[in-house]
């Protein structure tokens, strides 16, 4: 299977929304998008590298380098990639419910 690029078109209401979320709200919602998908099982792993900025250079400050998020949910089928990630914000979910019938979570704001 070939990589399929994507052009995503972002609305002035998704840049709006976005602007002031912090970090913790971003992997929020991605640990939601895993619960929407049936994962069972969603792993955070938040690599760390020292700040060259640390006042303190014998016990610097440590900063997130990368942070990767796996889960064992269904996935998205190859032919659904565009249309369910072509729109920031105009999300496929608000129409749709899952092969169990329940609704899809909509987390909006970190409580």
């Amino acid at each position: 299977m070939s990589l399929k690029k994507i052009t995503v078109q972002v609305t002035d209401n998704a840049l709006h929304k976005y602007e002031n979320c912090n970090v913790n709200e971003a992997l929020l919602q991605v640990v939601w998008n895993s619960i929407d998908a049936d994962a069972v099982s969603i792993n955070v792993d938040i690599e760390k590298i020292n700040d060259s900025q640390s006042l303190d250079k014998k016990n610097p400050i440590k900063i997130p380098s990368q942070i990767v998020i796996s889960d064992d949910d269904e996935g998205i089928p190859y032919d659904k990639l565009e249309k369910y990630l072509s729109q920031l914000e105009d999300s496929w979910k608000r129409k749709s419910t899952r092969k169990n019938g329940r609704t899809y979570q909509r987390k909006e704001k970190l409580e």
